[in-house]
């Protein structure tokens, strides 16, 4: 006779399941699918899921008692993950752009989607996956490392829907290699043509290197409201940041003199509640370069700034704890691997070993 608990348990921050308990196994269960009902209380607002849960792990009870046993316990049904359509995809893409989500990772999201859904035979399983890289055999190491990346958030939203697979997990990621990143030699020449030009691509160049902020999300979105004290520092909150993580950025007085103020919601750019697009710092980077490209070298971007930002406080504190804080990295090792790409070098002769009495040649 087949003995089950069944109960609601945490699955993760936020986030719940149906939990059933049988002689040997234990089974978990997103949503009502697998019973043949709709409910997706994890869909809920937070202060809601649980309720939504109970009303569920009721409908699980009562399909019990009517004979209805988890899918591995069939002997001619397939794991309940493979029941998925390829469609259930989209309804990822879906529940994903919900989020407070950057340019990028939203192009590349929807890119890794609407190319694994062609892939799909009849259902969604593990194997879809693995086809989206054999089917790119060309992929650097670097590509396959950020698909992998992709891969993770995938799976994780496929869970909501039951599916039960963990390729990203299994599958070894590449070794990349570290790339330089181009430093401006020049940056005073650059900075007073770049005043001349524009405005607002002088005051993002200014932003970028004082404040280390990357200048095409977390400088571009700037409102007034997110300055302090007289304009001295910055809060951005972990939404509006790559790490996640609430940042408190002090303002150096030579970019503050290019502070004027304004209402609190308004972009400092565009003046309006919404900001420039995203691409709006980029063209204006490209014309700067058509129109003085005696002072601009090949590889170099609005992100040297940030570059050269780092190099002067680096080699101003010696600290890789407070370069992690000022750049807003999520790890130390971030940093460690920012500096090598820059070159700066964070040993000299005196961090060497000594040799003791008299050295033999």
């Amino acid at each position: 006779m087949l003995h089950y608990t069944c109960s609601i348990t945490k699955y993760r921050k936020d986030e719940l399941c149906i939990s059933i308990r049988t002689n040997s196994e234990r089974y978990r269960y997103y949503n009502g699918l697998a019973i043949g009902e709709p409910d997706k209380p994890n869909l809920l607002p937070v202060n809601k899921r649980y309720k939504g849960f109970q009303e569920l792990l009721i409908k699980y009870q009562i399909a019990l008692r009517s004979g209805w046993l988890p899918k591995r316990l069939e002997k001619s049904a397939k794991p309940v993950h493979q029941q998925l359509q390829a469609s259930v995809l989209l309804k990822v893409f879906e529940d994903k752009r919900r989020e407070n989500l950057s340019f990028h990772f939203y192009k590349d999201f929807k890119s890794y989607i609407n190319r694994m859904i062609p892939l799909v035979d009849d259902v969604v399983t593990e194997e879809v996956f693995q086809k989206m890289v054999d089917t790119h055999p060309h992929w650097s190491n670097t590509s396959f490392n950020n698909y992998v990346r992709y891969a993770s958030i995938i799976e994780k939203g496929l869970q909501r829907y039951g599916y039960q697979g963990s390729w990203s997990k299994k599958v070894k990621r590449r070794r990349q290699e570290e790339t330089l990143h181009k430093k401006i030699d020049n940056l005073q020449e650059q900075l007073s043509l770049i005043k001349e030009f524009n405005a607002h691509l002088h005051l993002c160049a200014l932003l970028t290197y004082g404040c280390l902020l990357r200048p095409h999300r977390e400088v571009r979105e700037l409102t007034w409201g997110d300055f302090k004290d007289e304009h001295s520092i910055i809060s951005l909150a972990g939404s509006r940041n790559k790490s996640k993580r609430n940042r408190i950025i002090p303002v150096p007085e030579y970019v503050r003199v290019h502070l004027t103020g304004g209402e609190r919601t308004h972009n400092i750019f565009s003046g309006t509640a919404e900001p420039f697009n995203h691409y709006y710092f980029s063209l204006l980077w490209q014309r700067f370069k058509r129109k003085h490209p005696e002072v601009v070298q090949q590889g170099q971007t609005l992100y040297s700034y940030r570059h050269m930002g780092a190099i002067a406080v680096y080699e101003k504190s010696k600290n890789i704890k407070v370069l992690q804080t000022v750049m807003g990295h999520s790890d130390m090792t971030v940093s460690l691997t920012y500096l090598r790409g820059l070159e700066v070098v964070q040993l000299d002769q005196n961090d060497m070993p000594k040799l003791q009495g008299e050295i033999v040649v």
